[in-house]
């Protein structure tokens, strides 16, 4: 039992005792917004464009206060073994034993054991019943989601992490990309302080010296190599960064790479790979652009 009741405000009538919650006209209109957002968002998955993984900004955040962020770059790679079932393996056989995650991790036997090891103590990868190892969806899956989570929600191309990998990336500086997940908002892949607002006139941008403070780097001058030393070849032959340095008034502010990760539902999210925004990440671009 509430204290509440819808009443009649003409007559003076209750109408029913049984109410145990209530918006006024603003917060329904808000929440009507955020609701539209979030089910466009629960459909996203449903897709013919590209391959992508899932996962939850906030166990994201979470996870990086228990791990170092090298580990946390392999977690990255594994994206690119993940089964709709929650299993890990490729289209010929699953992952059963800890030498089957040598070729994807792009890392020898020995290094492969600790970092399954420090994984499985964390509580990301798992064993079911058959002996298959398994990603945690707390922190990863792939395909359907509940409405509920589609806010948190962030995409990891597969097409893109693969191309890392090929490039040679170490998982070290990839722990860097990992750890700036969760403040990635849905307004041009920025890094934010308020990754879920909607509104871009809202939306609140990181400076560099506040982006070297969640990667722990004492200066923020740091940040820029550290970004910059992050590349890839995309599908069509460019050579891309993962992040752009863009200025938004006085200040310098860090926008990821949409080849490798989105915010948006699959519809939206096209409007990031138009030749004009991608060229921003592009090496070596065009002196007139």
């Amino acid at each position: 039992m509430t204290n509440l009741a819808l009443v009649d405000t003409s007559t003076g009538e209750v109408i029913s005792s049984d109410v145990v919650s209530y918006r006024t006209s603003k917060q329904q209109e808000a929440y009507q917004g955020v609701r539209a957002h979030q089910l466009k968002e629960k459909h996203s998955f449903r897709t013919t464009g590209d391959k992508f993984t899932n996962g939850n900004m906030d166990t994201i955040r979470q996870l990086r206060r228990e791990i170092d962020d090298t580990t946390l770059g392999y977690v990255l790679y594994l994206q690119t073994a993940l089964q709709y079932d929650g299993t890990l393996g490729t289209s010929k056989r699953a992952f059963t034993k800890v030498k089957d995650f040598e070729a994807v991790l792009n890392v020898k036997a020995l290094q492969v054991k600790k970092v399954v090891k420090a994984l499985r103590i964390a509580g990301v990868l798992n064993v079911n019943d058959e002996g298959v190892y398994c990603m945690n969806p707390t922190y990863h899956w792939k395909g359907k989601m509940h409405s509920s989570d589609a806010q948190k929600n962030v995409k990891l191309m597969d097409a893109g992490i693969k191309a890392l990998r090929d490039a040679g990336m170490k998982a070290k500086d990839l722990g860097v990309l990992y750890a700036l997940l969760p403040y990635i908002n849905y307004s041009k892949n920025l890094v934010t302080h308020n990754p879920y607002e909607y509104d871009v006139n809202k939306v609140q941008p990181m400076n560099l010296q506040d982006v070297a403070d969640v990667l722990n780097y004492e200066h923020a001058q740091r940040v820029s190599g550290k970004l910059r030393k992050i590349t890839f070849t995309a599908p069509d032959g460019r050579a891309m960064y993962a992040f752009g340095i863009v200025s938004i008034g006085k200040e310098s502010n860090v926008i990821v790479n949409p080849l490798l990760v989105r915010r948006l539902a699959e519809g939206k999210g096209q409007e990031l790979l138009s030749n004009d925004f991608l060229t921003l990440f592009q090496i070596n671009r065009p002196k007139s652009i």
